[in-house]
This record gives structure tokens, C-alpha cells and sequence, in this order.
């Protein structure tokens, strides 16, 4: 693929407006932020930026449903439901149940299997550090039992793209299933889908010497552009700007998997990787731009056409990947593993994460996919236009293939 063709698949992954709900339900606040939503979306593509899609997210989900009944709660996602698709907004981010509120949240944790299957625009997430930042049992339990159950919501266990374990994730990111809004004054933070940027910087004839000056020089060429744009369009909106997550995103046409080989010169999860990994992460903080979310690197196994392919190959596992994180981005992000798989295992998984997260003070998450029906070593079938099919990844030690 030509250089100009990959930067012309940069974009911008999703316009998030975060803004507050109450009690009782209003659909006016909804409607005002779809509109804001659809309107930045239009004003940035006027710009000359490619825009993907526009997504909403309120504060916390208990924070405004907390003195409301079980079928109240249920009622009240309805009816947002129901305003969400009237507008041309598909995703709308409710928050976490909050494991430094846990006596007041955990009531919650039992709703969320029911609340994302009766309402497909829906993403929700438990945050599973306490108020003094250390992972909390209780939590990591339940978001692993939620996940688990929210795998039997569809035949092939897509819903889990709509929940996630957070560990220290900030207000304000753009990225689904994580973003949720600060409560304050209603604001507009932007995600990247730039993995082909990465490809084109790491071009045959790039070494790892210059690798990273070229990439934070592409990049910040690229984001102070969009930021003067999204500054704007947040002023024209009367919106807050909040920020870019650099965070770049892969898609089914540019994979972060094939960026980091051109660089390593050898496939994703042999020696090497980790090194290339911190490089572009290294980039991403040296860009000259207000940033927000995780800005780290994604390695989204059912994302990513090229780290699928590997790992079906067997050149890395959820130890690898985990062991990536602590230089990298998101934590562990769709990935494949048993529809069987042991709650307490989940759970322990979750509790690494959030391990991880704790010690290093970075925003992690943990988005798992257990696959009904599938053991560790099957291949995938979804149809989705998301997802990519790949191995299901064993959570022992134990090689299983």
C-alpha cells in the first residue's frame, strides 16, 4: 500500500460528547447531545478530516439513578434506549459502578447483564480499584462474572464489546466501552484510528534509531491540525474541549500488528516487540496536543487483522500481552477465551490487570470475550463488522495448542 493511501485511512475514530443525566428521565438533555454529536461530526468532516462515527457518555451511571427501584433503573436505560434510536447516535457510554462506592454500587452489578441485553446501544464498566487505588476483590469478581454472563447474551458472545473491567481510567475518554463524563460542563474529546499512520512512518527504509522522532513529527503534524479544529468546533457548540486520546486505533484496513513488523522485522510476539511497542508509545507522549483517555497503544486481538493472524500462529498469549501493557495502552482488549472459563480464573485475570494498572498509575482495562461453545485453540466465526475471527486463547499456562 502506497504512503499517501495510508495516511488517507487516518481518522478520526469517534467524536465523544460527554454530558450529565438526572432523575427522572428528560429525553431534551439526550437529544441536545446527539445533535451537538452529529453537528461536531459535520463541522470536522468540513475541516477535511475523515470522522468515523459520534458517540455520547453521561457521569456514572449510580450517580443518577442511585435513588431509583431495580424495574425503575431497567425503565429508566429503556427510555434512553428509545431516544438514542431516534437520533443518528449508535453508543452511548453510562459509566462505571465504582469499586470506591462499592456498599452503594454493588446493588447494580446484578442489573448490567439484563440492562446491556435489552439495550444494544448501551456500554457499561465496573471499576475495579478502591478509593486508595488497590485492586478490590469483590469487584474484579463481579466484572468478571458480568462478563461471563454478558458472553450468553448473543450465540456468539459479542455483547462483551459493550462492558469492561477499568482500572484507573480517567473521565473523558473518547474510547468505548471506558468513556464516561467528569459530571461537570458538557465536553467534546475526539479518538484517533491513526495505525496507518504508524505503518507509513515505519517505513523499509526507517531504523529504530530515527523510528521515534519520525512518528511523534508525523503525528504531531497531523493532531495540532485536529486539535485547532476540535477547539473550534467545541466553541462553535458551547462544548468543553477535553482533549485527544492518541491512542491509535487499528482497523480492519491498517493493522498496528503489520506497523510494529515493518519496525521489528519479525512478527508481533517475538523478541523485539515489547522495544517497538514502547517506541510508538514514547511517540504518542511526545505529541504537543492536550490528551485524554488511555493515549497509549491498543493491541485489540479481535480488531486487528494482523494480530489475529499471529495469533492463530501461536507467536504470543494473555501473559504476553499483559506483559505489553506495561509499556503500551489499554490493558487486554477483545480478547478470545473460553465460553467455560472458570469465573475465579476471569477474576484473577481482572485482578492482574488491575495489578498492573495500580503499580504503574496508567489507565488499563480488561475487555474480555468468552466464546459460547469454543475451547482455547478453536477458531472464531463471527460476522461482525468489528470483529475479526482468530484463535480462542487458553487462560492456563498449559500449552493447549
Amino acid at each position: 500500500m502506497r504512503g499517501d493511501d495510508l495516511l488517507a485511512r487516518t481518522q478520526v475514530r469517534t467524536v465523544t460528547i460527554g454530558f450529565n443525566l438526572e432523575s427522572p428521565f428528560r429525553e431534551d438533555p439526550v437529544l441536545q447531545a446527539a445533535d451537538q454529536g452529529v453537528r461536531a461530526k459535520q463541522l470536522l468532516e468540513e475541516h477535511g478530516f475523515q470522522v468515523q462515527g459520534a458517540r455520547l457518555c453521561t457521569q456514572p451511571f449510580p450517580e443518577y439513578v442511585g435513588g431509583l427501584e431495580t424495574g425503575d433503573v431497567l425503565n429508566y436505560f429503556r427510555a434512553l434506549q428509545t431516544v438514542l434510536g431516534r437520533s443518528s447516535i449508535y453508543a452511548c457510554g453510562i459509566g462505571p459502578i465504582r469499586a470506591s462506592h462499592w456498599d452503594a454500587e454493588r446493588r447494580f452489578v446484578d442489573l448490567l447483564p439484563e440492562l446491556l441485553a435489552q439495550n444494544p446501544s448501551l456500554a457499561a464498566t465496573i471499576d475495579v480499584l478502591d478509593d486508595a487505588g488497590r485492586p478490590h476483590d469483590l469487584a474484579c469478581r463481579a466484572a468478571a462474572e458480568v462478563t461471563l454472563a454478558a458472553s450468553r447474551i448473543s450465540a456468539d458472545g459479542t455483547a462483551n464489546l459493550h462492558f469492561a473491567a477499568l482500572a484507573s481510567c480517567p473521565p473523558n475518554t473518547p474510547f468505548f466501552p471506558a468513556a464516561y463524563h467528569s459530571g461537570g460542563r458538557s465536553g467534546l474529546s475526539v479518538g484517533l484510528q491513526s495505525a496507518a499512520m504508524v505503518q507509513r512512518a515505519f517505513k523499509k527504509d526507517v531504523g529504530l534509531d530515527d523510528a521515534e522522532d519520525i512518528l511523534t513529527e508525523m503525528l504531531s503534524g497531523y493532531c495540532t491540525a485536529l486539535e485547532g479544529a476540535v477547539q473550534e468546533v467545541a466553541g462553535e457548540l458551547g462544548l468543553e474541549y477535553l482533549g485527544i486520546d492518541l491512542s491509535p486505533a487499528p482497523g480492519k484496513e491498517a493493522s498496528i500488528a503489520d506497523a510494529v513488523e515493518q519496525l521489528s522485522k519479525k512478527p508481533v510476539g517475538e523478541p523485539g516487540t515489547l522495544s517497538v511497542l514502547r517506541l510508538i508509545t514514547n511517540a504518542l507522549a511526545r505529541v504537543p496536543v492536550k490528551r485524554c483517555g488511555y493515549s497509549g497503544l491498543m493491541i485489540p486481538v479481535l480488531e486487528d487483522v494482523g494480530l489475529a493472524l499471529r495469533n492463530v500462529e501461536g507467536y504470543f498469549d494473555i501473559p504476553s500481552l499483559l506483559s505489553y501493557s506495561s509499556v503500551c495502552g489499554t490493558g487486554l482488549d477483545t480478547i478470545p477465551i473460553p465460553g467455560d472459563s472458570d469465573p475465579e480464573v476471569v477474576a484473577a485475570l481482572i485482578r492482574d490487570v488491575a495489578s498492573l494498572s495500580a503499580k504503574l498509575h496508567k489507565p488499563l482495562s480488561a475487555r474480555l470475550f468468552p466464546i459460547p461453545g469454543l475451547r482455547a485453540g478453536e477458531i472464531t466465526n463471527f460476522r461482525h463488522r468489528v470483529l475479526v475471527n482468530t484463535a480462542v486463547m487458553g487462560l492456563s499456562l498449559r500449552r493447549t495448542r
